[in-house]
């Protein structure tokens, strides 16, 4: 079987083939590795949706926005619904905090009436009654009657008494003394209480009131 010999143009187009194959082989090779190389974590960002496109267009070209989650849309309408309820129960504690301040002003008005007014104490005669044998309760009465006679209220005497009430006491024996009673008591301070003493007999003059300090 016979050979045929290559001429010199046949393996001159040969190698210039050669030479063009393979630097593209090298190329493919290249981008291959690069490929690999950057991973899919190194991809270029991608670009929004309508970037490039003029506004009305990427408008247009947007995609429609989802339906409203009716889960959602339920929960927020009992949040709704719970917040209404919370501020009506509000309100309406409001409502009962000032009506009960308003009966507590009613009830302080009835408990204490009201002190007459006027001009200073008219002439009273003031017997101090405290507990017998208590150095401190006639401490007390002492300081008492000399707070009393400064203010120029006559202070009779003081007396010691085997009982005495649990709570101070001022005690008046004719109606025309229930004022100067009520403004001496006010004098005194809160916790004073008033006697009405009329019905007992034999009464003491007139303008006489009788203070009974409580047990010490």
């Amino acid at each position: 079987m016979e050979r045929h010999a290559i001429g010199p143009r046949r393996l001159h187009r040969s190698r210039w083939r050669g030479w063009l194959i393979a630097p593209g082989v090298a190329l493919l090779l290249g981008l291959v590795f690069w490929a690999a190389l950057i991973g899919p974590e190194r991809r270029p960002a991608e670009r929004p949706f309508g970037a490039g496109l003029p506004p009305i267009a990427a408008e247009r070209a947007a995609p429609p926005f989802p339906e409203a989650d009716p889960i959602a849309i339920a929960r927020r309408a009992e949040i709704a619904a719970e917040e209404a309820r919370l501020s009506a129960l509000r309100a309406a504690r409001l409502a009962l905090e000032q009506e009960v301040a308003a009966l507590e002003r009613t009830a302080a008005e009835r408990r204490s009436p009201p002190v007459p007014t006027g001009p200073p104490f008219p002439p009273l005669r003031v017997l101090l009654h405290h507990r017998a044998n208590s150095p401190t309760a006639a401490d007390a009465a002492a300081e008492l009657a000399r707070s009393l006679r400064a203010s120029g209220i006559e202070v009779q005497g003081l007396r010691g008494a085997a009982f005495v009430p649990s709570t101070p006491v001022l005690r008046y024996f004719h109606e025309e003394d229930q004022a100067a009673a009520l403004r001496l008591a006010a004098r005194l301070g809160p916790g004073w209480a008033i006697q009405d003493f009329r019905a007992w007999r034999p009464q003491p003059a007139p303008q006489t009131l009788e203070i009974w300090l409580a047990a010490e």
